[in-house]
């Protein structure tokens, strides 16, 4: 099932990404009956452009930029998953800011825009983030589910947390437990 799901963001980058910022994909779920069938003429019009609102981060923005992408089916896909996904396209942003319009992952100016189309266009990185996740092992997953874990339990004490200090809470959480959280 995860495959067929990630083969959907494939699909979608196949079928036409012009740069313009808008997406123009066929949509279908399934190919199993002919109701199904006559979805792959429809067209779901894709915005790669997000606008920055008041605490947006770019997790949040790749986030809701996948769940466009891949629509209802997003929401099947475990949580390991989602997260692989949306870390994926972060550090992509993240490693190229001025190719986003960005100098600082972490202070985002309100109203300004990321285009993702150049991430969406990119077969490339698509099938290999593709492959990736679906070739995540039980172990790697578990440990993507508890780092969340870790993450919500730091937000829950109101630890801001950004690209500086992320690895330094869950490996701390992780090494000392929650007492970390308690002496931040």
């Amino acid at each position: 099932m995860k495959k067929l799901l990630l083969s959907f963001i494939l699909l979608v980058v196949l079928t036409g990404c012009s740069g313009g910022g808008n997406l123009k994909i066929p949509f279908s779920k399934d190919n199993n009956n002919q109701e199904k069938q006559e979805e792959i003429n429809k067209t779901v019009d894709i915005n790669t452009n997000m606008t920055i609102a008041p605490g947006d981060s770019i997790w949040s923005l790749s986030s809701r930029q996948l769940e466009n992408i891949i629509g209802d089916s997003w929401n099947s896909l475990d949580e390991a998953s989602q997260t692989y996904l949306i870390d994926s396209v972060k550090d992509r942003v993240v490693d190229n800011l001025s190719e986003y319009g960005l100098t600082n992952p972490d202070y985002l100016v309100v109203g300004n825009t990321i285009d993702f189309n150049n991430i969406i266009s990119d077969t490339e990185f698509l099938t290999e983030i593709q492959d990736k996740v679906s070739q995540l092992s039980d172990v790697e997953m578990n440990n993507i589910v508890e780092n969340n874990q870790i993450l919500s339990q730091a937000s829950s004490y109101n630890i801001s947390i950004d690209s500086y200090n992320v690895d330094d809470i869950i490996h701390g959480v992780r090494g000392i437990g929650i007492q970390f959280l308690e002496d931040w």
